[in-house]
């Protein structure tokens, strides 16, 4: 009895030592099992992507300043939106007023900046569920309900296992930066990105 214990110790031994020795799983695109170890991985703008933002926000503003009053010349003889508001902020030509509209222009860039800024979508992949938050709003998708994703020209897109979208929107990351999470968190990836 003990010869046949012992030979079951053996066998379990040799069966571990196998296990070990084997490959480990390719981390192709397509449908891989979540571990639950991984960090949630975040999409969204970057710091350098916001500066950029911000800093052609504020140089299109500046270059509005500047132009202010030959676009009142050019509201003056054409119909254009807002032609009124143009004409009277480009009458003025204190020496002050010369100064302050490209100021003025730098700000409105800057806040218009900082709308793009906060509208644009932070996603938050993980191997339980899909968090996507723009501005105030939050959208929790459960894992259980993704089927696949995949891109649709510059969205993305989440399908259900119901065959509905369950989002389709921008993704502030580089394409493959997007497939990428998804397929190491474990999510189908259901396009053949050629230019990978």
């Amino acid at each position: 009895m003990a010869r046949d214990f012992n030979a079951m110790d053996d066998y379990r031994r040799r069966l571990a030592e196998d296990a070990a020795d084997a490959p480990e799983p390719s981390g192709a695109v397509g449908h891989q099992s979540p571990t639950g170890d991984e960090p949630a991985t975040v999409l969204a703008m970057g710091a350098e992507d916001k500066w950029l933002v911000a800093v052609v926000g504020a140089a299109l503003g500046v270059g509005v300043g500047f132009l202010l009053p030959w676009l009142g010349t050019v509201a003056a003889r054409y119909p254009i939106p807002f032609a009124g508001p143009i004409e009277f902020l480009s009458s003025f030509e204190a020496p002050v007023l010369v100064v302050l509209r490209p100021v003025i222009g730098a700000l409105v860039g800057l806040v218009v900046a900082a709308v793009v800024i906060s509208g644009s979508p932070r996603i938050t992949v993980s191997p339980v569920e899909i968090l996507i938050a723009k501005g105030d709003d939050e959208r929790r998708i459960e894992r259980s309900q993704v089927a696949g994703v995949y891109r649709e020209g510059g969205a993305l897109v989440i399908d259900s296992v119901e065959g509905r979208q369950l989002y389709k929107g921008d993704v502030e990351a580089p394409r493959a930066a997007v497939r990428d999470a998804f397929v190491a968190h474990g999510y189908r990836w259901e396009m053949v990105d050629r230019k990978a």
